[in-house]
């Protein structure tokens, strides 16, 4: 997102309010800041800080909110985090599946050479980004289907929010 430039169309910060039916005003409300700021997040005349969109993520019900924020905007998540594509648990699924099974047992035991002697050698350099890549192909399907687990185990629920630990272990808020 380019600071200062006017959105023509909704915005990540508007598209889920607009899913879950709130007003701005009452978005506003919700998250314990003014509509003035909330409008500006949403045209993108300012980029909401990390405890914003998380506090927009638990009202709103959607946590891809928060992991599309680190991975778009967030200068670390930009390095480190995986982009966020949502689409549904069986897509989710058999992507993990081909994912998983493109490690096969001759990269897990490339893996185990390169790694035995706590070195990578220039002639294991380009095997073991090959392997890297794979793993963190999983790792982005394994991310995915997280983040549709929390939508899906929470539906109909009034919160959806996780706590860092809770993500981590997929047990939803119960109120």
């Amino acid at each position: 997102m380019t600071l200062g430039t006017r959105q023509k169309e909704p915005n990540m910060y508007t598209k889920p309010r607009c899913v879950v039916d709130m007003t701005r005003f009452d978005a506003a409300i919700d998250l314990n800041m003014s509509n003035k700021t909330l409008y500006k997040y949403e045209i993108g005349e300012a980029i909401p800080p990390p405890e914003a969109v998380y506090a927009m993520s638990e009202v709103y019900r959607d946590p891809f909110l928060a992991a599309q924020h680190c991975s778009e905007v967030c200068p670390i998540g930009q390095v480190y985090a995986y982009p966020v594509v949502k689409k549904d648990l069986a897509m989710a699924a058999l992507d993990f599946i081909k994912e998983y099974k493109d490690i096969s047992p001759d990269l897990l035991d490339k893996l185990v050479t390169i790694a035995r002697d706590n070195k990578i050698s220039e002639e294991e350099r380009e095997m073991f980004l090959l392997i890297l890549a794979e793993m963190a192909d999983v790792a982005r399907v394994v991310q995915e289907i997280k983040l549709l687990a929390v939508n899906i185990l929470c539906e109909g629920k009034e919160k959806t929010a996780l706590s860092a630990v809770q993500y981590r272990n997929l047990r939803p808020i119960t109120t």
